[in-house]
């Protein structure tokens, strides 16, 4: 198994390979910015997180908009 930095480390890898690619429509810069920068809030969850239970329950109530777990 993985370490939880390894797998935020892939996570910013990927987001460093969409954000430089260019897209040929108007918004295609935009939409980047966009899915990088929800790519590295998502891999800076594994960075804080003491093991992969607690970042996989913080992800999924980020998303869920359902605060009262929090």
């Amino acid at each position: 198994m993985k370490p939880i930095n390894a797998i935020a480390l892939e996570l910013l890898d990927v987001a460093l390979k969409i954000h430089k690619i260019r897209a040929h429509y108007r918004y295609g810069n935009f939409v980047c910015h966009i899915y990088t920068l929800v790519i590295v809030l998502v891999a800076w969850v594994f960075f804080r997180a003491d093991n992969l239970t607690i970042a996989l329950q913080y992800i999924k109530t980020m998303f869920s908009f359902n605060y009262a777990d929090f």
